[in-house]
């Protein structure tokens, strides 16, 4: 069966379903799968900006700075590096070369470009030059405390410490031993944001969201 891939075309003697029931529907496109394969744009809204998209970022910020290109790659490197994925760091500066950098800068040049757009996803679209800068300069990530006080018998060398940032969690180029770190402290995030879900709606709505008092 030819497939029409043209998302903006619509597929051939595809029924309307007027006056289906729902399991009606879901039985329908069960008994024929081939004929309900669409195409879905997930660009808007994925995990990670494109690599061309950070740099267009990057070359902007030089110019209306009137700072060298290369300078700003290690100027952003260093807010990312210093935890600027962290939504809650709203006063991190840093200099570079007698360059100052500020976070919030970053961020409203992210997300003049769309606002959905974070610095958590500018730093895993721009990870290869993030590594590739932090790596040179042996600047250590965010986490590299955490997870040494978190593993004891992980030993955080000059040359892992720059791997241990969370954009690096599902990065295949970043070695084992810190990966499977942080792949370990997401899933432990997660479990204690359950619990912590799962516990507020057992409180009496006045009281979600606070400390329990001791």
């Amino acid at each position: 069966m030819t497939q029409n891939l043209d998302p903006k075309s619509p597929k051939d003697n595809l029924p309307t379903f007027e006056g289906y029931t729902m399991e009606q529907i879901a039985n329908e496109v069960t008994k024929n799968k081939e004929q309900f394969i669409f195409v879905s744009d997930e660009s808007a809204d994925t995990d990670a900006m494109q690599e061309e998209d950070c740099l267009k970022i990057c070359q902007r910020y030089a110019a209306l700075n009137g700072i060298p290109l290369i300078y700003v790659i290690a100027g952003f490197t260093k807010l990312i590096q210093s935890g600027g994925t962290n939504q809650s760091k709203n006063n991190l500066t840093v200099k570079v070369n007698g360059y100052e950098f500020d976070i919030n800068e970053l961020r409203k040049l992210i997300q003049s470009q769309n606002k959905k757009l974070t610095v958590r996803k500018f730093a895993k679209g721009a990870r290869k030059m993030v590594i590739a800068i932090a790596l040179t300069n042996q600047w250590p990530g965010p986490l590299s405390k955490e997870l040494a006080r978190n593993n004891p018998n992980l030993v955080i060398t000059p040359e892992l410490a720059p791997w241990c940032n969370e954009i690096h969690s599902d990065n295949y180029d970043c070695p084992n031993e810190i990966r499977d770190a942080l792949v370990r402290r997401e899933e432990q995030l997660r479990i204690l944001f359950k619990a912590t879900v799962s516990n507020n709606k057992q409180k009496p709505r006045s009281q979600r969201g606070k400390k329990n008092k001791k």
